[in-house]
């Protein structure tokens, strides 16, 4: 707000303004990294894959994720996603990964349908990266490099070693290719 006789004031000359700087974590296309063979040979289930892929036509963002949808006369949506999120605030939180993946062991999630009721994550033991996972959400999550956030999700009601034995493929596959 100024007043009437305020002088003038002129924009300052040769200031520079500081841009950000590119980034070199681009998030992969997720759907790139497994693709529908991989996915149907990890199924070993004789279904046709309907391949969701929403993220080609976005402007490069924090992350991508993939839908592989089949049908089951059992089941309404049978699927599995992946997900690939990178840090959004990599200089205020250089260590997001870790950070994220504490909050759901410790916080959890909240329910969808209850506010009332949370889901906790615990740790996957024997594997060669860090992981968690939920069996209430048949939801996993790990990390990549500590530079990108992955999650598998099943909506398929399967038993949980036959899901395990799932996301160990799959997250082999993610963590291979990027």
């Amino acid at each position: 707000m100024s007043c009437k006789s305020d002088p003038k004031v002129m924009p300052a000359e040769g200031v520079v303004t500081p841009s950000t700087p590119e980034r070199t974590d681009v998030v992969p296309y997720a759907c790139d990294i497994v693709s529908e063979k991989e996915m149907l040979d990890i199924l070993d289930m004789d279904v046709k894959l309907e391949v969701l892929d929403g993220n080609r036509n976005k402007p490069s963002g924090n992350s991508t994720s993939c839908f592989y949808k089949w049908q089951d006369d059992r089941y309404d949506v049978s699927g599995v996603m992946i997900q690939f999120t990178r840090n959004p605030y990599p200089d205020e939180i250089p260590d997001y990964v870790n950070k994220y993946m504490n909050n759901k062991r410790w916080e959890g999630e909240n329910s969808y349908d209850d506010p009332n009721v949370t889901f906790k994550y615990s740790d996957m033991e024997g594997l060669p990266y860090e992981a968690i996972y939920n069996r209430e959400t048949y939801k996993y999550y790990f990390g990549v490099k500590n530079t990108f956030l992955c999650s598998v999700a099943f909506n398929y009601p399967a038993e949980p070693e036959q899901l395990d034995a799932w996301f160990k493929e799959i997250a082999q596959i993610m963590i291979s290719k990027t």
